[in-house]
């Protein structure tokens, strides 16, 4: 089946099933609005992704240029898009549809329900989710933050704060390269112990509101996962 060849290998199944053409190319020369380091054209149907030492966050990319890709091609999914985020001309709500689109095929839905039941969402959940399936860090985060309970935020980031990727419910929008406060942001992994390869993990009791204190924080090879309550009104 076509899923199950996207989830077991992407860049082959988006070539054999939908006559892309796929290709590598050097990290940070993506598109800088798109969520992920990959870029999509298409006239000509090429997609290319950055080369990660992470073939996961390769995955989650191409799966999420694939998204876009079959966006265009139905003008009523790309009507809607747009009503749903006229503010930005539809490109949040284009950019957060291909994220679910990707994690969709790499996380199970069954899974995150199963991790997240009667949980607080924090970085334990994000750690087996990432342990359990086939999914990039990216992938997890877009799973956990469906299962967030309120608006919020899973970032995963470098040890100096700066942000990678971060999955967001509701109104906010975190971009690619937006540095935390640096009042609120030590070195993570000076502060935690971690060395790059080897994952440190620890909590950190900050904030409140419907999700409660601000969940665990998660350093991993040199990435962190903050899921942030920002302002707890619960989505449920």
């Amino acid at each position: 089946m076509v899923r199950d060849g996207l989830a077991r290998d992407p860049f082959l199944a988006v070539e054999q099933h939908f006559g892309l053409e796929l290709s590598l190319m050097p990290a940070g020369q993506g598109n800088e609005e798109c969520s992920c380091d990959g870029t999509l054209d298409r006239k000509t149907g090429k997609i290319r992704v950055a080369e990660t030492p992470f073939s996961r966050r390769s995955f989650f990319t191409c799966l999420h240029e694939l998204g876009h890709f079959l966006l265009w091609q139905k003008e009523e999914l790309l009507s809607r898009i747009y009503e749903m985020d006229k503010k930005n001309a539809g490109r949040v709500a284009e950019e957060r549809a291909c994220d679910a689109f990707a994690a969709e095929i790499l996380v199970p839905e069954s899974l995150a329900e199963e991790v997240t039941s009667g949980q607080r969402v924090g970085a334990q959940q994000f750690l087996e989710l990432f342990g359990r399936s086939s999914g990039s860090r990216e992938a997890c985060a877009v799973r956990l933050v469906q299962h967030l309970g309120c608006e919020g935020h899973v970032m995963l980031a470098r040890p100096d704060g700066m942000a990678v990727f971060t999955a967001s419910a509701g109104p906010y929008v975190v971009s690619r390269g937006v540095p935390r406060e640096t009042t609120t942001s030590p070195s993570w992994l000076g502060a935690l112990g971690g060395h790059e390869g080897r994952p440190t993990f620890a909590s950190e009791a900050v904030g409140g509101g419907r999700c409660g204190a601000m969940p665990s924080v998660m350093v991993g090879l040199s990435a962190l996962c903050w899921p942030i309550s920002l302002v707890g009104r619960s989505r449920v």
